[in-house]
């Protein structure tokens, strides 16, 4: 699923929430290294919200380009340009994909 702001945002919050309030407070030497491992996403998604955002972005875009190339490219009678494939796969609110390449018409 794309990680769209109104989806990361509120799990961003409450992660900073936990936190500030609980987890800074804990050491490796009270939970021990296994539990800190798997504390370890909610912490990074608390302290670099945009940051994972951003990553989690760019890995979901190149997995749907690298998805949806076959289609792609055969579509229309020439394959999309990678400006074209870009707002197809991005989860916005009003995207629209135009096909602006003019074909030659018959003299």
């Amino acid at each position: 699923m794309y990680p769209a702001a109104c989806l990361v945002n509120p799990v961003a919050s409450q992660a900073a929430d936990l936190d500030a309030r609980v987890l800074k407070k804990l050491t490796p030497a009270a939970l021990g290294d296994e539990a800190m491992a798997r504390l370890a996403p909610i912490m990074e998604l608390a302290r670099n919200p945009e940051q994972l955002r951003n990553a989690s972005i760019a890995a979901f875009i190149n997995q749907q380009l690298t998805d949806w190339k076959e289609f792609f490219d055969t579509v229309e009678s020439m394959p999309l340009t990678p400006e074209q494939r870009m707002p197809a796969v991005v989860d916005g609110d009003a995207m629209l994909v135009l096909d602006a390449r003019l074909e030659s018409a018959p003299t």
